[in-house]
């Protein structure tokens, strides 16, 4: 475990994934940034919070949309932990969804799967003393970016009126590095890893309407996750060597120069990280389009996680959280087109060799139709409070603001039969 002396700054890296503390464990911080109209309430996807009776992360409320849609969704988000402050941008999720007669439908989308964007630093010097007349001062510097993302394809079917079912197959990739940086007086002594990630993920949605057989206005959203190919790591392990002209990249001009350099050691394990989910949710609507909503969700990671390249000798084992939310959704082509969405979840973090670390949520959105083809914006607003986060010995803040923006179009349908 790290010391005290170490500060967690956060860095922008790229717009694909975020920063937070739990960046610093395993691989990363799995991603549970979606859309804007489902970080309203804090939902992790199920929850049909787009419009009613539709998710975008969920195929089998697809059918219910009567335009194609291309969406995307960004945020800023800002995080505290004790006095430290920092602020940065991120891309959520990116999707195209397109309805077919009601009764089929298929989607392609882009999101993050995991991000270990994050900095540990020693905010003072220390010494080693040989003689009087000769000493050392050395501080450290760990810097670990990047992540995983998902590629997806996605279908959705409507088996008859209160049942439908959803498929989706997500191809993860992308890379990550890690740089261990011993600066010795004023001088970059550097030790780099990359890793390169591969595999897939499927997952099965099922929804039904249960009011004809319980006899209230409820709607099931169910679904199970699971790495198909159990995630894939190549990890690359280059020569250490000392940054001679401070611009942190190996050239010619460093000791060992580029040319002198080893080859990297490489090596792969197959079964890296071995993730499932869960989630299920119900949804109650009033007769005056109220909808009450409760969501249950967990995540697990049952991988083998042999290499040491985390910055904290720890990583996420599982998460669960509960989430309550209201949405009040509007109606289209009138004065009443405005959604007014709110949550509050609690989630608990499961920590390999660390305390669990708590979290409670609230959040708040609204979403504005507009145009022929159901065109909507989609502002939220989160706010998350993580404690008993032991290895940064500190509690964390987050604030995100999110903005979606959803698009519509009419796709298969000839001129004239509009």
């Amino acid at each position: 475990m790290l010391n005290r002396r170490l500060i967690l700054l956060y860095i922008f890296m790229s717009i694909i994934h975020g920063q937070s503390s739990l960046n610093a464990l395993g691989y990363g911080n799995f991603s549970n940034k979606f859309h804007a109209s489902s970080i309203s309430i804090g939902s992790s996807g199920v929850l049909s919070t787009f419009k009613e009776n539709i998710s975008l992360h969920n195929p089998s409320t697809w059918h219910n949309l009567p335009f194609a849609v291309l969406t995307t969704s960004v945020s800023y988000d800002q995080g505290l932990i004790e006095n430290n402050d920092s602020a940065f941008f991120n891309l959520s999720s990116t999707s195209l969804v397109v309805p077919w007669r009601q009764k089929l439908s298929f989607g392609l989308g882009f999101s993050p799967l995991f991000s270990r964007d994050i900095i540990f630093e020693d905010l003072t010097n220390d010494q080693f003393i040989f003689t009087d007349n000769d000493t050392l001062n050395y501080r450290r510097k760990i810097i670990s970016s990047g992540g995983a993302s998902l590629a997806k394809f996605s279908l959705g079917y409507k088996i008859n009126e209160i049942q439908s079912i959803g498929f989706e197959y997500g191809t993860v990739l992308g890379s990550s590095r890690k740089s261990n940086n011993l600066i010795i007086n004023d001088v970059n002594h550097f030790l780099q890893e990359r890793d390169y990630f591969s595999g897939g993920i499927v997952a099965f949605f099922y929804t039904q309407l249960l009011e004809n057989s319980i006899g209230i206005p409820i709607t099931l959203n169910t679904f199970v996750s699971k790495s198909l190919k159990d995630i894939g790591v190549e990890n690359e392990a280059y020569q250490s060597f000392i940054d001679l002209n401070g611009n942190s990249y190996h050239d010619s001009s460093d000791f060992p120069d580029l040319g002198q350099a080893l080859i990297p050691i490489k090596r792969f394990s197959l079964n890296e990280m071995s993730i499932e989910e869960f989630g299920i949710s119900f949804d109650y609507k009033d007769e005056n389009r109220n909808h009450f909503m409760l969501e249950l969700y967990n995540w697990n990671d049952t991988g083998d996680h042999i290499f040491s390249s985390s910055i904290i000798d720890s990583y996420i084992e599982s998460y669960s959280k509960l989430n309550i939310g209201f949405v009040r959704f509007g109606i289209p082509y009138t004065d009443d087109r405005y959604d007014y969405k709110a949550g509050i979840f609690l989630g608990d973090y499961d920590l390999k060799n660390v305390d669990n670390v708590k979290e409670i949520g609230i959040g708040l959105g609204i979403g504005i139709q507009f145009g022929l083809t159901n065109n909507q914006i989609d502002i939220s607003y989160n706010y998350i409070k993580r404690n008993n986060l032991e290895f940064i010995n500190g509690n964390e803040t987050i604030q995100s603001f999110s903005i979606g923006l959803s698009l519509g179009d009419l796709w298969f349908v000839k001129r004239r039969e509009m």
